[in-house]
């Protein structure tokens, strides 16, 4: 289990490793939800061809 942030600011939540696939997690929490709430995950699945990406978020 580890996290992910680069020196740009990107960032996911929590990545997972299980066998040979990797599952990236992002979790927000807020009154409103927007697509730029999952910048992070979705640059990480850009440079990690086939890992899973899993977004929630909470009111």
């Amino acid at each position: 289990m580890y996290y992910f942030r680069d020196s740009a600011g990107n960032q996911v939540d929590l990545i997972l490793e299980k066998q040979s696939e990797v599952i990236a997690v992002e979790v927000k929490a807020a009154r409103k939800s927007g697509t730029d709430m999952f910048n992070g995950i979705r640059f990480w699945q850009k440079y990690n061809r086939g890992s899973l990406g899993i977004y929630s978020a909470w009111r």
